[in-house]
Order: structure tokens, then C-alpha cells, then sequence
């Protein structure tokens, strides 16, 4: 008896050919933000962060770990951007936004404002919303899985829902740090500082007042409100394409507030998380360590000189 081994190899050749086509053909024509280098040259500004997708938990991903870390990073990013500013006072006000809707900010900036409390600094989120509270615990449906929709982008079957990081940030901060504001009664407010005294009363202020307003192209903001912040950090998602309506709208908050935007990409993939990080801490078997220097031509980065 034999076994026609040629044709079976020549099929799993065929196979790899076809993946590593697609691979490339995928690459070649997206147009998303993809990664912190290259948003930073579609956009056109600084970079204070990323934040990586949250997909549901394996024992090779300590995705705790690279969230604090990288949260870690962010927070250096802002502290630098305030030395830069010569910030003098004693509250620290950041504006956290986004262009559309479901871009992920309430999240990115409701684990700023946790983080910074875990640093002990005294913290107060002010959410600006025109939806009511009970709007974000409705966590979409998980679709099925479909290349179609991996090369759209979300809803992503990978995402986690249930991770803590991606949980509502009044589940986590008190009702002394965490205040939801209809934007119907943004009028009744001249500054952020007067919103904050008249919620904290009698309390001593905050060393941070995080505060997000609603998406600002369907929506409209207080342009005098908004002037008044700091430091304004742009939330996009790293598998968006960034449009001719993208750059007017930041163009315009710039104008209003004389002062550029920094930004933070959200759900970046793991593998461009590891050109900030370098290898993640990542169990991989012999094989595919080697799999992966040779798609990188790195057999010779182990070589001491």
C-alpha cells in the first residue's frame, strides 16, 4: 500500500499560499488607523496611548498586566503633555471625546480616572450624556463569527464583554467620583470648576477632573465649556478609517479652543501593541517563536555583539 504524500504536501502548500495571499491582500488595501504610528501620521497629532482589544482571556495573555501598563504609559504621556503646557493649577481638567458614536471613550476614560485613583489622587468623572444611565449596560448581542466582519471591524466575536475593563465606570467609582449630567443643563454651568464645587459642596477639589462630552459630530458642545479644559484627548478606534468629517470636526474644536487635540487608539491588536511594548509576555511554543522570527528575518537579533 502507499500514500500519495506529494499531493497532500502539495495541498497544504497550496493552502499556506492562499492564507499568506490574503494576508497580504488584506494589508495592502486597509485603510484603517491600524496602529499607533500610523494614526499618528493620518491624524496628525500626538499620541498619548493606545488601549489593546479586549478579547476573552487566555492563560497566555495576562491582559491585566498590559492594560495597567499601558495605562501606566498613558498617564505619562498626559503628565508630560501638562509640563509642556506649564500647567500651575491645582486641579488637572481632561477632556475625553470622540468624532461618531461607539468609539470607546466612556471606557478608555473611566479606567484613566480608576487608575489615577489607585495612585492615590483624588478623581471626579463628569460624563455629559443625553442618554440615560440604564443605556450602558445594554452590551450588544455577539454575532457570529464571519470574515466579513473581522475585515469591517466591530462588532468583534473575540470582544469580552464581560471583562472588568470594560465595565461602566459608575459600577467602580463612587458617587462622590463618578456624576452622569444631561447635556440639557450644560447651560447652567460656566466653568468645570463651578460644576465641581457645586457637586462636591463643601469637599476639598480633586487633583483630576475627567470629563466627556458626548460625540461631537452628531452632537453639539459648549465650545466656552470645552476652552476652559486643559487638555483635550481624542478616543478612536485603531480599526476605523479616518475621514474628511474626522478632520474638520477636530480641525474646528482646535480653532474653538486654541489648543490641538491629543489622542488615544482604542482596541489595538496585540500584535501592534508589541512595537510599544516589545515581546509581549506571551507563552509560545518553540515552533511558533520560530515561525514568528522567520516572518520577521529576526533569527539574528538573539546574537550578542
Amino acid at each position: 500500500m502507499s500514500f500519495n504524500t506529494d499531493s497532500s504536501l502539495g495541498r497544504a502548500d497550496r493552502s499556506e499560499s492562499y492564507l499568506l495571499s490574503s494576508i497580504l491582500f488584506a494589508e495592502y488595501f486597509d485603510d484603517t488607523l491600524k496602529n499607533q504610528a500610523h494614526a499618528s501620521k493620518v491624524l496628525d497629532m500626538h499620541s498619548v496611548g493606545v488601549i489593546p482589544k479586549i478579547v476573552f482571556a487566555t492563560t497566555k495573555i495576562p491582559f491585566n498586566q498590559i492594560t495597567s501598563r499601558l495605562l501606566d504609559l498613558l498617564l505619562q504621556n498626559v503628565e508630560l503633555s501638562f509640563k509642556e503646557k506649564k500647567h500651575s493649577g491645582d486641579v488637572k481638567t481632561l477632556l475625553f471625546y470622540s468624532n461618531q458614536d461607539k468609539e470607546g471613550k466612556t471606557v478608555v476614560a473611566g479606567n484613566v480616572a480608576l487608575h489615577l485613583r489607585d495612585m492615590g489622587k483624588r478623581v471626579v468623572f463628569i460624563n455629559f450624556t443625553s442618554h440615560s444611565p440604564s443605556d450602558n449596560l445594554n452590551r450588544p448581542k455577539m454575532p457570529k463569527a464571519s470574515i466579513l466582519r473581522k475585515l469591517l471591524g466591530y462588532p468583534d466575536n473575540r470582544i469580552d464583554h464581560s471583562s472588568d475593563f470594560l465595565a461602566a465606570p459608575h459600577t467602580y467609582l463612587s458617587e462622590n467620583e463618578y456624576f452622569e449630567i444631561d447635556t440639557a443643563d450644560l447651560s447652567r454651568y460656566g466653568s468645570i470648576n463651578e460644576l465641581v464645587q457645586e457637586k462636591l459642596s463643601n469637599t476639598s477639589l480633586p487633583d483630576y477632573v475627567i470629563v466627556e462630552f458626548p460625540s461631537i459630530i452628531p452632537n453639539q458642545y459648549p465650545t466656552e465649556l470645552v476652552s476652559c479644559i486643559d487638555l483635550h484627548v481624542l478616543v478612536c478606534r485603531a480599526n476605523r478609517i479616518w475621514t474628511d468629517a474626522d478632520r474638520t470636526a477636530t480641525e474646528m474644536l482646535a480653532k474653538f479652543t486654541g489648543q490641538p487635540s491629543v489622542f488615544v487608539l482604542n482596541g489595538v491588536e496585540l500584535q501592534a501593541i508589541e512595537a510599544i511594548f516589545g515581546e509581549l509576555p506571551k507563552k509560545r511554543s518553540k515552533f511558533r517563536k520560530a515561525i514568528k522570527k522567520l516572518v520577521q528575518l529576526q533569527f539574528l537579533s538573539q546574537n550578542q555583539i
